[in-house]
């Protein structure tokens, strides 16, 4: 696992690819955040927060990239 912080400030930095999970019943938090995904122009299951690490190549915000490691650290799926 290579982890390398973005170099982009501000509204230049990447949104983040990491999967999250979608809401089987739509709930009022899941649609509006739904919403703003579709506003931003990014999938429903993408988080689309903006990155502060590139883990592997790939955009991670600070959530997801601690999540990550952990999971790197205590051996873990990916």
């Amino acid at each position: 696992m290579i982890v390398k912080p973005v170099t982009e400030i501000g509204i230049h930095r990447p949104a983040c690819t990491h999967k999250v999970r979608v809401a089987g019943k739509p709930t009022n938090a899941s649609k509006i955040a739904a919403y703003v995904r579709e506003k931003k122009g990014i999938p429903v299951d993408q988080c689309g927060a903006r990155s502060d690490f590139l883990v592997d190549g790939a955009p991670v915000c600070r959530t997801h990239a601690g999540a990550l490691a952990l999971n790197h650290i205590i051996g873990g799926s990916k």
